[in-house]
């Protein structure tokens, strides 16, 4: 591994451990929750994280590397404010679990992007098109609710930023020669941050999903049954509207304006 991807490696690290921190505390204090989800701040937040990724999308490669990485440190904080509500509805063991499983297919697919000698250039336009289909298909179920319809929205897309996971690996590799080393570390640490939260996000839903879904054949089985598994799931279930969609949107935004920035 290069000196670079070392970098991006630590710096996506650092991201990662300050936005599940801030969640994980945040969490811990109904005073902070009343304080973001019970006033205007529930709609405020998601627009400063999207207005933060399209200020690093178009600055971050000219940038002076202090500032691109304080702005990626305020974005992942921003981010755990938001986060919160996982440590709400999930418990700490389910979060864990989703949270390995994620590391060891990211990490797979990260080590195929480094070491493949496919050009993988002409697949980051197919994830796009992919990305931006699952992110019209996710706002139509939000509306028919269709459980099934859901898991096949979640698997499509995990799969799609496993997809992206390889690509950007190799493109942050090969900009390894014309971009400044600093700022490439944190443009690369923002790409891959991106990823893998996406493929958390997605994980966590499907968990639900399915949880949602096996409560249905266990109602069959009998009442008393039925409401162990009914408060089995409503102690879990993710319903909070920009953590279904707001990670996908912000991907597409930053991937976008890379592209014809």
């Amino acid at each position: 591994m290069n000196d670079v991807l070392k970098k991006v490696y630590g710096w996506m690290s650092i991201g990662l451990l300050l936005t599940f921190v801030t969640a994980y505390v945040v969490a811990s204090s109904s005073n902070m929750i009343n304080a973001i989800f019970n006033s205007s701040l529930v709609w405020i937040l998601p627009i400063i994280e999207i207005i933060l990724v399209i200020y690093l999308s178009v600055r971050v490669t000219k940038m002076n590397p202090t500032t691109a990485r304080i702005v990626f440190l305020i974005y992942s904080f921003v981010t755990g404010l938001t986060f919160s509500t996982i440590f709400i509805t999930y418990e700490m063991a389910s979060i864990v679990y989703v949270f390995l499983i994620t590391a060891l297919v990211f990490g797979a697919l990260a080590f195929v992007g480094y070491t493949t000698k496919v050009d993988l250039t002409k697949a980051g336009t197919y994830l796009m098109i992919g990305l931006f289909g699952i992110i019209i298909c996710a706002l139509i179920n939000l509306f028919i609710g269709n459980g099934m319809f859901e898991i096949i929205i979640c698997s499509i897309s995990i799969l799609i930023f496993l997809g992206f996971t390889a690509y950007d690996v190799q493109k942050i590799n090969q900009l390894s020669n014309y971009i400044e080393e600093d700022n490439l570390a944190i443009y690369g640490a923002l790409t891959l941050y991106l990823d893998f939260i996406n493929i958390f996000i997605d994980l966590l839903r499907l968990y639900s999903v399915v949880t949602k879904l096996t409560i249905s054949v266990l109602k069959e089985i009998g009442y008393e049954t039925y409401k162990k598994a009914a408060w089995f799931f409503l102690s879990r279930n993710l319903t909070a509207f920009q953590i279904m969609t707001k990670k996908p949107i912000e991907f597409f935004v930053y991937k976008y304006i890379k592209i014809y920035s």
